[in-house]
């Protein structure tokens, strides 16, 4: 047993380490889900040391939830993937969850999951199979409603404060259905329509008996970007009635309490089960692992600031931040100024009794001060004391323990010896600049540890004085912030990862605000165009570097953003400073104020000239085969007709020579005349015959057919028509129906022939107006067992004449055309069982559908 262990550590110790995916669904906006995400992280590596390589990924939901900025993050991760796949994918947060969920097969397929910080509610039954698990909470809604009855039974208001991000919507509406029970007896303000300033303003005037709620505040109404814990001291600062909220890490930042649900418990918690799967535990092992709330904890200070008496809490609460009252915190103090009043009331009684009350004086101070330490040395926190003369005269044991070194080593500025040396004389400086002007201080600096490692401390000071006022020092209190620093720099450096990746993309990320007519756009996409890196860009200065032929296209474009509230997506070509021409697509989505108008355009937009240039080299080689295979097929053709009508031309030619040699001799002989009539007949009836066998020919070739949708043929043929819509400044539009039956056709001549009847649409809308340029195709089951593709233009429509000629072979409309196309369109289809046909469309322009039978068994 003993050599297997030590076996299976050396492995271990050998092995690679294991590579975790954290995929966070907001920034730095969301304390909540930092303090599980750093608990998480901090037992992970606390477990597994070295053996773990943790990696992280920011969807920053808080800023962009178009569902096109999450396919940036996918072209990211998947790119990423090929070099740098992890063995476990940990989503942190609800819009985490979600898009992990959504694609995972795409990102993450046979790789273990495991859910976190979010409500389970918010995934579907598909997220979950056998290589999945979950650790997070289940809200319990109406609990939120009755801990707020209970310690405030008065309360007829509850203002409800949430954000605007999907997420936020969500639970919105389930927030409202929990809340129902109680509206007989609470009327409940919802304050989630309005911007953060409106809802400052609201918190601060209502009526009395109000409590606020608030869920979580990462984006308001108006579009603007909030952190989360900043927007609950903000409303702490304004608010005329108490908060509550819902979580542990909330508790000192302003709200009353109650039973909340902690983040740093579920953190580790997800840490204990990623390490077993880590080790090799299957995700299905674990069943789904709900953290309940924890028990009533309440904030002393809030309770005492709104008069909530404590005798409506529940049983077993814990009170937090209670300050010690007058007599509990001076009672020593007092007990010596007694004592001081009672000696001097017995002056009279001589040197003896003076002396005893000048040693009780002592004694007590004495006792006060050994008390003093002993407290110190029982906080939690590092402690220090300093005198007059800004040396240190005092510091507690957990300051002992955290730097291993004794009293006498750290006295005076003995302490300094385990500051870091960069950070010692900004140290130094922050202190001394607060001693000398007696004002607080807080400076952040790294503090050895006892085991050599150096931690970041957040050291905050204030000026103390004695009873009679006079200045004695300072003292101040540290805490190791170490884990929070490491966070903040990690998502900072998550942060660069993106922006670098979408560098590396030539990815470009752009926003308008309507209202000050101010575009915004990464430094890469300012420098692409000219632009300074700072300073305001209007629509028209985008504008002005469009293509001047796409110029009102994209206008176009914009205008059905703002006005129709369509997403904004449009391919256009941007003219550089240099002159050079390229090609960018764009997409974007336009948001709303609280009133329901237009405020921002946010979107992407990536370059796409070489794409654009090998469609247009694809499209003139494809038009030049054309050609080439039309001429080819001339030449066969007349080389056929040549070949074939020379022998029964030539007897023709023969025969009359014969004839009229017959006439002019004289002596007609009309037997030999009918003769060589017959032959003349016969002859014309062969070349009659030839011409008639060369047309079956072209039209009856065998062909290769199988059994396809065509709702693929008309997304292939869009595909590669798509170039020439562009140039043609036309819009493509398609209808397709979702069961189509399936029909046993050569999928290239049935393509041919979508191309053509899509073609002849764009030539037919020549002088139709750019903004009515309009191509719709459209599929459907016929309901007689056919299959009916029809094609639709906007132009000048089918005269009565052309209707009844169209198909006809050589008859055109075209200056250049050869009156082919169509004759070859209907050729095709008949030869596959179909029929053609050809109207004119209701309002304007023309429609041409065509029919293919049902393949059997489709």
């Amino acid at each position: 047993m003993v050599c297997l262990l030590l076996l299976t550590s050396f492995c271990a110790t050998g092995a690679e380490p294991k590579r975790v995916l954290v995929v966070h669904s907001f920034g730095t906006v969301a304390p909540p889900f930092t303090t599980h995400s750093t608990a998480f992280e901090a037992e992970l590596v606390k477990r597994m040391g070295n053996h773990v390589d943790l990696d992280e990924v920011s969807l920053d939901m808080a800023r962009y939830t178009a569902p096109d900025m999450q396919e940036a993050v996918v072209d990211y991760l998947e790119k990423r993937g090929a070099k740098w796949k992890p063995d476990l994918v940990v989503p942190i947060g609800g819009p985490a969850g979600i898009f992990v969920a959504k694609f995972r097969q795409r990102l993450f397929p046979n790789i273990p999951i495991l859910y976190c910080s979010l409500d389970r509610r918010l995934l579907g039954p598909d997220a979950f199979d056998e290589n999945t698990t979950f650790v997070g909470a289940n809200y319990e809604v109406r609990g939120f409603a009755e801990d707020i009855l209970q310690i405030a039974p008065d309360t007829k208001n509850i203002a409800i404060v949430i954000g605007a991000t999907p997420l936020e919507q969500y639970w919105t509406e389930a927030f409202r259905r929990g809340f129902e029970p109680f509206t007989d007896r609470v009327n409940f303000i919802w304050l989630n329509d309005l911007s953060f300033d409106q809802v400052l303003e609201r918190v601060h005037t209502l009526p009395p008996h109000s409590f606020i709620f608030l869920i979580l505040f990462l984006r308001d109404a108006a579009g603007v970007t909030q952190n989360a814990d900043e927007a609950l001291q903000r409303l702490h600062a304004v608010a005329n009635a108490p908060i509550n909220s819902i979580f542990t890490s909330q508790m000192g930042l302003g709200i009353v309490g109650g039973r909340l649900y902690p983040s740093t418990e579920d953190g580790m918690k997800a840490a204990e089960t990623a390490v077993q799967i880590l080790n090799g535990a299957s995700p299905s092992s674990f069943p789904p692992r709900i953290v309940p709330r924890t028990s009533p904890q309440y904030d002393w200070r809030e309770l005492r600031r709104w008069k909530i008496d404590e005798r409506h809490l529940p049983p077993g609460s814990t009170i937090l931040f209670q300050t010690p009252t007058v007599w509990q915190q001076y009672r020593w103090w007092i007990i010596a100024g007694v004592s001081i009043c009672v000696v001097q009331a017995v002056l009279i009684a001589g040197l003896v009794a003076n002396l005893i009350r000048r040693r009780r004086a002592e004694g007590s101070l004495v006792e006060s001060e050994r008390r003093f330490r002993v407290m110190a040395d029982a906080t939690p926190v590092l402690m220090w004391m300093s005198g007059v003369d800004k040396l240190c005269t005092f510091f507690n044991k957990p300051w002992l323990e955290f730097t291993g070194r004794s009293m006498e080593q750290e006295l005076g500025n003995g302490w300094t010896d385990g500051v870091h040396a960069d950070d010692l004389q900004k140290c130094f400086k922050t202190y001394t600049e607060a001693f000398d002007a007696r004002q607080p201080f807080v400076m952040q600096y790294r503090l050895r540890r006892h085991d050599g490692e150096y931690r970041w401390v957040a050291d905050q000071g204030v000026a103390r004085y004695n009873a009679q006022g006079e200045f004695a020092g300072y003292i101040g209190s540290c805490v190791d912030v170490t884990e929070l620093v490491s966070k903040d720099e990690a998502l900072r450096e998550s942060e660069e990862r993106m922006r670098l990746a979408a560098e590396a993309v030539n990815l470009g990320i752009w926003e308008w605000d309507l209202g000050k007519d101010e575009i915004w756009a990464t430094n890469a996409r300012r420098a692409l165009l000219g632009w300074p890196a700072s300073g305001k860009i209007t629509l028209e200065d985008f504008i002005s570097t469009v293509h001047p032929d796409d110029r009102n296209r994209i206008r176009q474009a914009i205008d059905d953003a703002i006005h129709k509230g369509q997403d904004y997506d449009s391919e256009y070509r941007l003219v550089l400073p240099d002159g050079i021409v390229r090609w960018m697509a764009a997409r974007g989505s336009m948001h709303f104020d609280a009133h329901g108008n237009p405020a921002r355009l946010l979107g992407i937009n990536i370059d796409i000239t070489a794409r654009k240039q090998a469609e247009l080299e694809a499209k003139q080689r494809r038009d030049e085969l054309s050609h080439l295979s039309r001429v080819a097929l001339v030449g066969e053709l007349s080389a056929s007709i040549a070949h074939e009508l020379n022998q029964p031309l030539a007897g023709i030619l023969t025969n009359a020579g014969a004839g009229e040699f017959v006439i002019d001799r004289g002596d007609v002989d009309l037997k030999e005349i009918r003769e060589l009539l017959a032959d003349i007949s016969a002859d014309a009836r062969r070349a009659s015959d030839v011409v008639r066998d060369i047309r079956g020919m072209i039209k009856k070739e065998q062909v290769t057919r199988r059994r396809i949708n065509l709702n693929d043929v008309v997304t292939n043929a869009v595909q590669i028509i798509g170039s020439d819509a562009l140039l043609h400044a036309c819009e493509l539009k398609i209808s397709l129906e979702a069961a189509l039956p399936i029909v046993a056709v050569d999928p290239i001549q049935i393509q041919q022939v979508l191309i053509n009847l899509i073609l002849n649409a764009f030539d037919a809308m020549r002088d139709t107006p750019v903004s009515k340029r309009r191509v719709e195709i459209m599929t459907r089951e016929n309901g007689d067992g056919a299959v009916r593709i029809s094609v639709r233009d906007y132009g000048v429509g089918i005269s009565e004449e052309m209707r009844s000629r169209i198909f006809e072979q050589f008859f055109t409309t075209k200056p250049e055309g050869l009156g082919m196309g169509l004759a070859i369109v209907r050729s095709i289809v008949e030869e596959h069982a179909g029929t053609i046909e050809a109207e004119n469309a209701e309002g304007e322009g023309a429609r041409f559908h065509f029919t293919l039978p049902i393949s059997a068994g489709g």
